[in-house]
């Protein structure tokens, strides 16, 4: 029986030990980010940003998968089920993780126990996008969905997008229809063409809509007037009380071992003050690099905040 218990003792070590050499030695093949959105639109291009600065520093090949639909949720879903290793991680916002259970019923993973938090890497903020024959201010735009509310449908692309749609059509009693899209880029072509009266964008793809004349930047979501749109509105301004941002990072799957966890925290941390990084940051919203000590407890305190939200805009998930 001695024998028996040395023979297993040895094994267990062996394992640890080759468990302990493989992080050590970590990234030795590429290493997988799932963007669970539509190539194109700004979580990949800020992902793509993001890696130019990762792959001198790790040494290894950093491959982009996108994986969109169901405002993220399958390619969240996809990655809760990747082997916790370090060569599957994912881009997310609040959409996929801690405002998901305030929006969807039938998840087929624990937003909350299902990942590792590497880093939060900003805080970001939207803008209600209009064609240039509705230039003017919020107000009047509110007034014209008013009246004519079937000609003025709003899409976004995100379970964020959609409660600040609510709080918009709360406070300003709008009956207008709201439009999920699975693909920013549809959504864009849709107002371009007609079919909506508003778009609610992220603040990169509205800054380059507005300043192009492609489009006209009503309003935004922000506390405060942005220095990169500074003759913009905020929505509080006319509607009091109406202003959301979401975050982004990236996250592992749940019992990804933590001296990776650390490693890739600094590996981010780092490729987020290239210059091409900070200058995104600056256009969306503010910089953030919250570390994975406090990212997994800032979720769960910001699925409650998500959940009050949804309820006060009389959101059921679906």
């Amino acid at each position: 029986m001695m024998q028996l218990r040395g023979v297993f003792a040895a094994g267990v070590a062996i394992t640890l030990t080759g468990a302990a050499h493989a992080q050590a030695n970590y990234p030795v093949k590429p290493v997988k980010i799932v963007v669970p959105y539509a190539a194109g639109g700004s979580p990949d291009t800020f992902t793509r940003i993001v890696v130019k600065g990762l792959e001198p520093r790790m040494g290894q090949p950093v491959i982009i998968e996108n994986r969109a639909g169901a405002n993220s949720i399958i390619g969240v879903a996809y990655t809760a089920k990747a082997a916790p290793d370090g060569y599957t991680i994912m881009y997310a916002t609040n959409s996929g993780l801690s405002s998901a259970r305030a929006l969807f019923k039938n998840l087929t993973y624990d937003p909350i126990n299902d990942f590792s938090g590497i880093i939060i890497a900003q805080d970001a903020y939207f803008a209600l996008m209009v064609r240039n024959e509705d230039k003017g201010t919020f107000a009047q735009y509110l007034d014209k969905m008013r009246k004519n509310p079937e000609k003025y449908s709003i899409g976004g692309a995100s379970s964020t997008m959609e409660i600040l749609n609510k709080m918009i059509e709360t406070s300003a009693k709008t009956t207008h229809v709201y439009a999920r899209y699975a693909n920013p880029a549809n959504q864009v072509s849709d107002l371009l063409g007609g079919r909506l009266g508003g778009i609610i964008h992220t603040m990169n793809a509205s800054i380059a809509m507005h300043k192009s004349g492609q489009g006209f930047a009503v309003a935004v979501s922000s506390p405060e007037r942005l220095a990169t749109l500074p003759d913009v509105p905020t929505m509080a301004e006319t509607l009091p009380g109406v202003t959301l941002s979401t975050w982004t990072g990236f996250w592992a799957p749940a019992r990804t071992p933590r001296p990776i966890i650390d490693y890739l925290y600094k590996q981010f941390a780092e490729a987020l003050k290239q210059p091409e990084a900070v200058k995104y940051t600056e256009n969306v919203g503010k910089a953030m690099a919250m570390p994975p000590a406090e990212v997994d407890a800032f979720v769960k305190r910001d699925e409650a905040r998500w959940n009050q939200l949804a309820k006060a805009a009389g959101i059921e998930p679906e």
